[in-house]
């Protein structure tokens, strides 16, 4: 028991918030229909800008739930906020338009209840929303997991490893869910995947985007470099998975230049009939 009297969480739910106030309700009650009862929710209001979205957090109040308010800085601090205020002993991070299923709390702390060296525990999971179906991740391997990420970011952890690792990087604004994990892979974690599926991934109707397809790969391989900068000795102890990077590197690059000789004989084609 705390001070105040009330049970301590075993769990926080922690979900960061930007401009998803119209799913938000449905995220946190997903959290506290829990069979785990020792929980908490933090809300992490991370400086949303839509109206609607504020006056619902404004109003917003549940039992066992938090709302904190910060200004606009990304998902890592958001979250990072939402896991200092947190008391419990594991944590499940949560996007504000997400849903878990009942028993995925409970199943995944007496998971890591009974095995000190497990690390990290998610599930398999669905899509809801746009589109529905399951969603088909790769068992993990970590050769597999340094080839890419195959770990949702609502994987269950200890409060105690995120201090060790220093929490998210506040610096990626993309994949840092994927650095996380990594963070912990070297901590020599084991990871578990429970066989349910016990989360619920929301897919959105498709916005328009003003980047081009170049701009955002560059991008993505410009946070994949820094990622993989940060967890050199990781990637060092598996020199084969960097191998087949510069192969793949590789056959794209002869794909695109091909490509492009095959556009320039198109139009040469279309000139040589043009003039006859």
């Amino acid at each position: 028991m705390s001070d105040s009297g009330q049970p301590v969480p075993r769990l926080s739910v922690v979900v960061p918030c930007f401009n998803h106030g119209p799913f938000l309700a449905e995220a946190v009650e997903s959290a506290l229909a829990q069979t785990l009862a020792e929980l908490e929710v933090i809300v992490v209001d991370d400086g949303s800008s839509d109206l609607d979205t504020r006056r619902i957090l404004d109003s917003f109040q549940r039992e066992r739930t938090t709302v904190l308010r910060q200004p606009n800085r990304g998902c890592s601090v958001a979250r990072n906020a939402g896991i200092r205020a947190a008391r419990g002993q594991y944590i499940l991070p949560l996007d504000a338009d997400d849903r878990l299923c009942p028993d995925y709390a409970e199943l995944a702390v007496q998971a890591l209840d009974r095995d000190p060296e497990l690390g990290i525990v998610y599930c398999h999971a669905e899509f809801f929303g746009r589109k529905s179906g399951p969603w088909h991740l790769p068992d993990f391997s970590l050769p597999g997991m340094l080839r890419g990420n195959q770990i949702f970011a609502s994987a269950v952890y200890r409060r105690a490893d995120w201090e060790r690792v220093g929490g998210y990087c506040e610096d990626l604004l993309l994949r840092e869910d994927y650095d996380f994990w990594l963070s912990l892979l070297e901590l020599e974690r084991r990871v578990l995947r429970l066989d349910p599926c016990l989360f619920q991934y929301r897919k959105h109707e498709k916005a328009r985007n003003s980047k081009s397809r170049r701009a955002k790969r560059l991008q993505e391989a410009e946070v994949y470099h820094r990622i993989r900068c940060r967890h050199a000795g990781l990637f060092a102890r598996h020199p084969e998975v960097l191998l087949d990077w510069l192969h793949e590197l590789e056959c794209q690059r002869l794909s695109e230049k091909e490509g492009r000789l095959g556009s320039r004989l198109s139009r040469w084609m279309r000139g040589l009939g043009g003039g006859a």
